[in-house]
């Protein structure tokens, strides 16, 4: 099988021929990731692709500090700790 590279590959090749190409590329990040050679962040990126640039909604910031505040006034966090 050929390899994908260029918008005229996708434009022609088959739907079997670009998912074997995407499940490669996406096999090969997560490895190099597990071995230590990456952050992950080629994974986030292959697998969530811009959506993972997009801001954290305040609603869901304010969410988030409201438990944190909660576990820093005495209570526990997520894990339980004080």
């Amino acid at each position: 099988m050929a390899q994908i590279t260029t918008v005229t590959d996708v434009a022609t090749a088959t739907l079997p021929a670009i998912l074997g190409d995407l499940d490669a590329l996406i096999d090969r990040k997560i490895r190099n990731f597990l071995a230590g050679n990456s952050d992950g962040g080629e994974v986030l990126e292959t697998l969530y692709g811009d959506t993972i640039y997009e801001p954290v909604p305040a609603r869901l910031i304010a969410i988030l500090g409201s438990c944190h505040d909660a576990a820093n006034e005495g209570g526990t966090d997520l894990q339980g700790n004080r």
